[in-house]
């Protein structure tokens, strides 16, 4: 309970795991427009040294909170009662014993834990409840078995027995009243990891960078502190130098393990991690910097503790259910095995975050039950989308594809989609995943003391649970409110979008990317609270047995009138949140003014987040379009800003003669402007005309240009969708998966393509057809160029087909001057497993006589894990229209493609790099060249000259040319020179 006595300001005691309101504000009353140091004094009288953090906070609604609707969890449902996968085993030995989970049908009521705003007593209400009950309703159910000679154990987190039995005790089970369902204890694999060790360290892990967590350190000094993480993996190396210091059971003593360490197998007694996978998960998660001085992980400063629920290779039920019981009310080390140990459950030191990066394809809602007791105790769980999106949609995982559950998709480092990152839609229609976050590649530690890279959606989710660290370390208001921290992580998210997986080209949340990928700046900056007339200190050490001041500031320059303005301070402590109120009444003063700004960027304009300070009194941050307000007195001030990625600025401002402001920022970037002229000639055989472009650098960085010319063979321009070719008349060509049509497929005329004249093509199953022939049908689709095509492919669109499941495919001339290669309705290859029909894609290949080709789409399924679409001359120089990399979608356009003489042999640009001093100017010069004439060819060629920057806003400019080609006026056959025409100048 709260102590308030009347020493100085104010007297206020805080009593660990008590949460309680002061029934009245504390009251200041000061001028407008002025500043004053105050103090609060803090009762630690009779308690041991503790730090304490200090927190802003707006006032809380005084509604009482009200319980959930009745909230009991989940238990698994089968046929009579028992799991299909135990009858499979009982199927040729019935008597065999198995471990069998008995689950009850009767479960515990925790509709009241919302209720409770204190940590302590929230994680005390779920254990009791649980537990009281368990007692209670398995009594005479473990007293019959154990009459029967069995050696029942007891679970509570979800009502259910483990008893080892045969066939016959599962049938006296399934009919006994109180039994709802009897579960196998089933074993999965984990996927295969492969590591590759960092070789070229960056200052911070890519992935912690992408998702902006250095910027919340930098700017607020958020880190995580004050927040327990934990995860159920295989385990974590504590002596990882990156993770040993922010363990909870490490001090300067040595470790204590008991409360902070889980092994269901009683292998280990310390955090260990023979397989790795649970210390990289870790590492991105709260990891602080390697041996190289790389930041690893996303909530340095938060504390973690975990549990081993996997091996190197597997997973078991038994073993996740005692991990997911164990996060509820952490026990001491083997107490469970050793009847010498009291266990002495601490359901206070629950972690408050737990991150699974683990899984198993379908959709059992096994651990739904489990998940369901966690949230009741406001534990946020965080589990990964799964891994099999190499086979399409309807691929998450459980439990990431539960219902109640956050879920996490996987983005490379240019924030696409991975193309193994499971998609949804579920089965029963629900999007998934939630959010997106860093998964390809990824830096982070690894048992031996090293750093290794990894790919798979469990290296994604620790990123966003190390986000949630972040915002409840920012906001302990969050903490416990799962349902506006997941609000905030999925408002805040970088919006991405496809239409893969059957959902509207812009809709969010979407199957691939679900709302978008994480970003940890926004979420935190959403969190916090900046009470612009009030400064605290971020935290503050209270000696044993004192009473201690806490200094504040109030500043009245921070309020746009007089009034009554409120705020609330939380004090955190251990693991107890207490909260008192601040009431400033603001008088009015002569010679006074209010005075309002905004912030904006010098380049687009637009408002610009950051931190305003007058002279060098306090500061406070803007809104999020720049805004502020403040009142001053009616005189000159200085006006300072600071904001991320910005110089910083100052201006004197006078409130005699303006009332608003608006200050101009410089990015902290180099920036290119281009002046480019028309880039187009019509060239005699050999000439050459010369382009000048000139580039400034209007940054405040150096600018690194670097000018390309791709070497691009195909004029490719988007058409209206037509109708389809009718090709019933053709003939049907007999496929199977992964499959080339062994003959020629002759096309009855001539045509230009890849720089010859073709008049055969050879065609694949998988949605292509090659000039070349080739045994390969090349079913793993890529982007273009690839590395395993045959030369000269034309790909409408290459993926995984399967036409041994369905479909037609037909190919032939249709009239003298097209042929057509027709796919219709051709399903793609997919796991047995999947629950839903493989989708069925429509399309063809058309090539005229002229060498002009189209890709053509009828009905297009959603979007496999791998697709490609383009052209592919050889492994390096191919033309991409779009791959699973990128967003382009085939519902609403045809493409039409005209081969031309090869871009590098008419174009070109110099110099090859340059670098640009602010304020500076350069000239590219860019070259067209009368080189490259096909006769067969009159259209005049086009291409682009890429200029690649470090200008982060604008990496590449894409400058178009285009030239028309005379042929040469002279032929060579061996020594001959043999002339074309005498007139031409040669």
């Amino acid at each position: 309970m709260w102590r308030v006595l009347t020493i100085g300001l104010l007297v206020f005691g805080l009593l660990p795991s008590v949460s309680a309101r002061t029934t009245l504000p504390i009251q200041f009353v000061m001028p407008i427009a002025s500043v004053t140091n105050r103090g609060l004094s803090f009762d630690n009288r009779g308690l041991p040294q503790r730090t304490l953090q200090l927190y802003e906070a707006w006032p809380a609604t005084q509604a009482k909170r009200q319980p959930d609707p009745l909230l009991r969890v989940a238990v698994p449902s089968f046929p009579q009662k028992i799991d299909p996968n135990l009858q499979n085993y009982w199927h040729d030995a019935p008597s065999q014993p198995q471990t069998l989970l008995v689950f009850l049908a009767e479960q515990a009521d925790l509709s009241l834990a919302s209720t409770f705003d204190d940590w302590a007593a929230r994680g005390d209400y779920v254990y009791k409840t649980l537990t009281d009950h368990a007692q209670h309703s398995q009594t005479p159910l473990l007293n019959a078995l154990r009459a029967q000679g069995h050696n029942p154990q007891s679970l509570w987190i979800v009502n259910s027995l483990i008893v080892e039995g045969d066939q016959q005790l599962a049938l006296d089970l399934a009919q006994h009243p109180a039994v709802a369902s009897i579960g196998a204890n089933h074993v999965f694999n984990l996927p295969s990891v492969a590591t590759t060790l960092v070789t070229e360290p960056e200052n911070v892990a890519w992935g912690v960078a992408a998702v902006d967590a250095p910027h919340v350190w930098s700017d607020w000094g958020v880190r995580g502190q004050g927040i327990v993480v934990a995860n159920i993996d295989t385990g974590v190396t504590v002596s990882h130098t990156a993770l040993l210091n922010n363990y909870r059971g490490w001090s300067a003593n040595g470790l204590s393990n008991d409360y902070n360490w889980f092994d269901p197998l009683y292998q280990y007694r310390l955090p260990t991690d023979p397989a790795g996978h649970g210390t990289h998960t870790m590492g991105s998660l709260v990891g602080a910097n390697d041996q190289q001085g790389m930041a690893l992980g996303v909530a340095p400063a938060a504390r973690w503790i975990a549990a081993r629920a996997c091996g190197a290779l597997t997973c078991d039920d038994l073993s996740l259910i005692r991990s997911a019981q164990w996060m509820l009310a952490p026990t001491r080390v083997g107490c469970e095995r050793n009847q010498q140990i009291a266990c002495d459950p601490r359901p206070d030191l629950r972690p408050h975050i737990i991150n699974n990066s683990w899984g198993g394809p379908g959709e059992s809602t096994w651990y739904s039950g489990y998940i369901t007791a966690w949230d009741a105790a406001g534990i946020l769980s965080v589990f990964a989308a799964g891994n099999f999106g190499r086979s399409g949609c309807y691929t998450s995982t459980a439990p990431g594809n539960n219902a109640n559950v956050f879920s996490v998709g996987a983005v490379d480092i240019n924030n696409l989609i991975a193309d193994f990152s499971s998609r949804g839609p579920t089965s029963d229609g629900r999007t998934n995943p939630d959010l997106s976050a860093p998964g390809v590649r990824v830096p982070s530690a690894w048992p031996n003391g090293s750093t290794a890279l990894l790919d798979g959606t469990s290296m994604a989710a620790p990123h966003v649970s190390g986000i949630a660290a972040l915002i409840w370390s920012a906001n302990p208001q969050y903490i416990g409110d799962l349902a506006a921290t997941q609000a905030l992580l999925t408002n805040t998210s970088e919006a991405r979008y496809s239409a893969q997986c059957g959902d509207a080209p812009t809709a969010r949340p979407n199957n691939v990317y679900g709302w978008g990928s994480a970003d940890a700046y926004a979420a935190v900056r959403q969190a916090r609270v900046d009470v612009a007339w009030l400064s605290l200190p971020e935290q503050l050490l209270v000696p044993a047995n004192t009473l201690v001041t806490i200094p504040i500031t109030l500043d009245t320059r921070q309020v746009s009138a007089a009034g009554s303005y409120r705020a609330n301070v939380l004090v955190v402590a251990s693991s107890g949140t207490n909260t008192f109120e601040l009431e400033l009444i603001v008088e009015a003063a002569a010679n006074t003014s209010q005075f309002t700004g905004q912030l904006v960027d010098r380049w687009h304009g637009r408002g610009v987040y950051g931190r305003v300070s007058i002279g060098g009194g306090p500061s406070s941050y803007t809104d999020p379009t720049g805004h502020y307000t403040m009142t001053l007195t009616t005189s000159s001030h200085e006006i300072s800003t600071q904001a991320t990625g910005y110089h910083p600025a100052a201006t004197m401002v006078d409130l005699n003669l303006q009332q608003t402001n608006v200050l101009t920022l410089t990015p902290d970037i180099p920036h290119m402007l281009a002046e480019i002229p028309p880039i187009s000639a019509s060239l005699a055989f050999a000439e050459q005309r010369t382009f000048a472009v000139t580039l400034t650098n209007a940054g405040t960085q150096p600018l690194v240009v670097s000018p390309h010319v791709p070497n691009q063979e195909w004029q490719i321009t988007p058409v209206p969708r037509t109708a389809l070719y009718d090709t019933t008349g053709l003939a049907e060509l007999k496929l199977d998966d992964d499959q080339v049509y062994t003959d020629a497929l002759d096309l009855g005329f001539s045509a230009p393509l890849f720089g010859t004249l073709a008049n055969k093509v050879y065609l694949s199953s998988n949605g292509w057809v090659s000039l070349n022939q080739t045994r390969s049908a090349a079913p793993s689709a890529n982007c273009f160029p690839a590395n395993n095509l045959p030369n000269a492919t034309l790909a409408p669109f290459w993926t995984d087909l399967d036409p041994s499941e369905g479909g037609i495919i037909r190919a032939g001339r249709v009239d003298a001057d097209t042929f057509v290669a027709s796919y219709e309705q051709v399903p793609i290859w997919q796991e047995e497993h999947l629950p839903t029909a493989a989708p069925t894609y429509t399309f063809q290949l058309i090539i005229e006589r002229s060498g002009q080709v189209e890709y053509r789409y009828g009905a297009m399924g959603y979007f496999p894990g791998r697709w490609g679409v383009g052209t592919h001359t050889n492994s390096s120089v191919g033309q991409a229209l779009g791959c699973h990399q990128s967003h382009e979608y085939l519902a609403a356009h045809n493409w039409q493609l005209l081969n031309q003489p090869s871009s590098q042999q008419w174009l070109s640009a110099t110099p090859s790099s340059l670098t640009i001093a602010p304020n500076q100017q350069a000239t590219v010069l860019v070259q067209l060249k009368g080189f490259g004439a096909i006769s067969w060819l009159q259209h005049p060629a086009v291409s682009i000259v890429q200029i690649n920057s470090n200008d982060p806003r604008q990496p590449q400019r894409e400058i178009t040319a285009s030239v028309g080609l005379q042929l040469a006026p002279y032929q060579t056959y061996a020594n001959t020179i043999v002339i074309s025409n005498p007139l031409a100048n040669p």
